[in-house]
């Protein structure tokens, strides 16, 4: 049985529009003192949210990958005063300081999207956005493009077994292009046909572009209380960004 935490019991748009303001203020912000309140709010988020710890550390991997080039850059070219000498490069306090604060604002805005998106199936997003009166083409892409994705990589799973049990290894020849080229083809001929399906079954059932909800949805009184208290964390960075503590 999966697990609830109180943040799956909030309204989905409530949290769509509050990972997107955080998300937006958090890139926006320019002093680090004024991203330690978003960070702390982020950090009791996940808390709350109680994420699967593989997955937590999959994901923060993957956007950390991204940040560690730009530490082997941005403190030696950002013009400024010289902090220290690594390999006969100097390192300038403000590049160190650059490379600071897109760490922060990377990491914080990654936790914001794990602790109030991730739990959240892709449809539940779709029908979020659509009630939030998101163009109805958007929506309508993203939950396909979903489907489409689940059942591309289901397909390549089943490629490989096949290939495999065919005996072959990959390696760095020509076979194995030409043979990678091949499962390649198939793949793009078989999602083809899968769309042709796709749209011949819509058709069918007189499909007009527009996805109907049953269950209709409502803002809670602990809606309500947990956007004011984010909105107050929000405020508090605003202004220690006015007005900054050093």
């Amino acid at each position: 049985m999966k697990k609830t935490s109180p943040i799956d019991s909030l309204d989905p748009r409530i949290r769509v529009v509050l990972a997107l303001l955080l998300s937006l203020e958090t890139a926006l912000l320019s002093h680090l003192q004024a991203l330690l309140p978003l960070l702390l709010c982020a950090l009791i988020l996940l808390v709350i949210a109680k994420p699967a710890a593989n997955d937590l550390v999959r994901r923060l991997c993957t956007v950390n990958v991204f940040i560690a080039f730009l530490w082997l850059f941005i403190p030696w070219t950002t013009p400024g005063t010289p902090a220290a000498t690594l390999c006969g490069l100097e390192i300038h306090n403000e590049g160190l300081c650059l490379a600071t604060l897109i760490t922060i604002k990377a990491n914080t805005i990654a936790l914001f999207c794990l602790a109030l998106i991730s739990s959240m199936t892709t449809t539940t997003v779709g029908h979020a956005l659509r009630s939030l009166h998101v163009s109805e083409q958007l929506v309508f892409l993203l939950l396909f493009a979903e489907r489409s994705l689940a059942l591309l990589r289901t397909e390549w799973r089943h490629l490989n077994e096949a290939a495999t049990l065919r005996g072959f290894t990959p390696r760095f020849s020509l076979h194995t292009y030409k043979t990678l080229a091949a499962l390649l083809a198939i793949l793009l001929l078989r999602s083809v046909d899968h769309a042709k399906r796709s749209q011949e079954a819509l058709m069918l059932r007189n499909f007009q572009g527009v996805f109907f909800v049953a269950r209709t949805q409502s803002i809670k009184p602990f809606d309500m209380l947990a956007s004011t208290l984010i909105l107050l964390v929000m405020g508090v960075s605003i202004g220690i960004q006015q007005s900054p503590l050093f």
